[in-house]
């Protein structure tokens, strides 16, 4: 009788005590929000550095090609020891050349460099909407690597305050040894899953360091405020009219636009072999002085030159055949690129509409799991539940948990895409639908 008492003033006990359904999670430092990391990103960023590198190239070539309508000044000094038969030992020109006329050369050359210019500032874009891309998806990917370690951490711990509860049972004789045994090897089973959660972890932290340059020993997590997050609805965007915006703003489109106009610049380039060129020279010349008369020869000239090639080996109708068949693929390579943009948004879409139907389930689940392992533990404490109960129990809560913040990551994740396949270049959508 006084070891009944006993055992039901320790049940009380155990009762008393709230159970934990979900820990915090572990500190880690340094704590970094969405737009930090992208403003780190935009910072570090070398592939960034790369592009703007490129641009100042290109930058360079259009005064470079600017250059060509200028004339050009040459001269030439000798010096003849022994003198020459005119017994001139010093001699000198020089030469202003004009290029009055090249077929069109020299303003097709402007207009090329100022095309590559363009596609560098086009392809600068396209690697920042990617950087920002990048960083989302890591950030993401982190946030979600978190929140998994969290929910595994706390199914460990909350298994083996069950096994407590268990062994504490099973010495009052409220419990077999069975039942003790089967929590515990349920206990044991649930920490490689930490091991491989914090795993995951690292993992996620690394890569999101590579992407805005922190050290790879920097000691840190990240941080969002889910309570401002809601979902948009499934019909919130709509594929024609992310196409449509996709051909208007996609760098890549506006590249190849671009690089259909180097094409023509080519063959212009190319047809201007056929053409004639047409210089002034003027050339001022000095020599002397004279061995017998000790003067200077000094002669102005000026000089037109008409010329051209009246056959050249077929090589100049080689060149713009050749140009024309590029200009003929690049126009291909358009139609192929709103192909591949199509398949791209809509496939964006459909991972989009799959997130929201796959976050909104979890959300409305997550409560009723709570709920049910807590009802779950208490019945357990009361002897009208099983170990079996209390596991199935913790299983579903972690398997709604980790629904619901996979589905979170993944709509994020479709947002980004989206505004990556979309060509956005503004950061709208960070974690919060507008």
């Amino acid at each position: 009788m006084k070891l009944k008492k006993t055992g039901w003033f320790l049940l009380l006990i155990i009762l008393s005590v709230p159970f934990q359904i979900r820990a915090e999670g572990p500190a880690a430092g340094e704590v970094y929000t969405l737009e930090q990391c992208l403003k780190l990103g935009y910072q570090n960023s070398r592939q960034l550095e790369v592009a703007a590198q490129n641009v100042a190239i290109a930058k360079a070539g259009v005064r470079q090609a600017y250059g060509g309508f200028w004339p050009t000044v040459n001269y030439s000094i000798s010096d003849s020891n022994p003198p020459g038969p005119s017994g001139e030992p010093w001699s000198g020109y020089l030469e202003l050349r004009v290029y009055l006329y090249n077929g069109g050369k020299t303003t097709t050359e402007v207009r090329l460099a100022q095309l590559k210019l363009e596609s560098a500032l086009e392809e600068q874009r396209k690697t920042k909407q990617q950087v920002i891309y990048n960083i989302k998806t890591t950030f993401y990917n982190l946030w979600l690597a978190q929140q998994m370690l969290v929910v595994a951490q706390s199914s460990y711990d909350n298994m083996g305050k069950h096994y407590e509860h268990v062994s504490k049972f099973n010495r009052l004789g409220l419990a077999t040894k069975h039942g003790v045994l089967r929590a515990k090897i349920q206990w044991e089973k649930l920490k490689p899953m930490v091991m491989k959660a914090e795993h995951d972890l690292n993992s996620a932290k690394l890569k999101l360091a590579n992407h805005i340059g922190l050290e790879r020993t920097r000691q840190f997590k990240v941080e969002m405020d889910i309570s401002r997050f809601r979902l948009l609805k499934s019909d919130a965007f709509n594929l024609a009219a992310l196409l449509e915006e996709a051909y208007q703003k996609r760098p890549e489109m506006h590249q190849t636009e671009q690089q259909i106009q180097i094409a023509e610049c080519n063959v212009t380039l190319a047809e201007a072999g056929y053409k004639p060129t047409i210089i002034l020279a003027p050339r001022y010349s000095n020599s002397g002085p004279d061995s017998q008369s000790g003067s200077w020869n000094q002669t102005l000239n000026l000089t037109a030159t008409l010329s051209g090639s009246l056959f050249d080996g077929m090589v100049t109708s080689q060149k713009v055949a050749a140009a024309k068949d590029s200009l003929k693929i690049t126009k291909m390579n358009q139609t192929g690129l709103q192909d591949q943009i199509q398949v791209e948004l809509e496939s964006a879409v459909q991972e989009f509409k799959e997130a929201i139907e796959t976050t909104n389930f979890n959300q409305a689940n997550i409560d009723f799991a709570k709920e049910s392992l807590r009802l779950t533990h208490a019945h357990f404490d009361a002897g009208m539940a099983t170990s079996l109960d209390v596991m199935d129990a913790e299983l579903n809560l972690d398997t709604t948990l980790n629904g619901y913040y996979q589905g979170i990551s993944s709509y994020l994740i479709a947002l980004a895409q989206l505004d990556l396949v979309s060509g956005k270049d503004i950061d709208e959508n960070l974690y919060i639908a507008k």
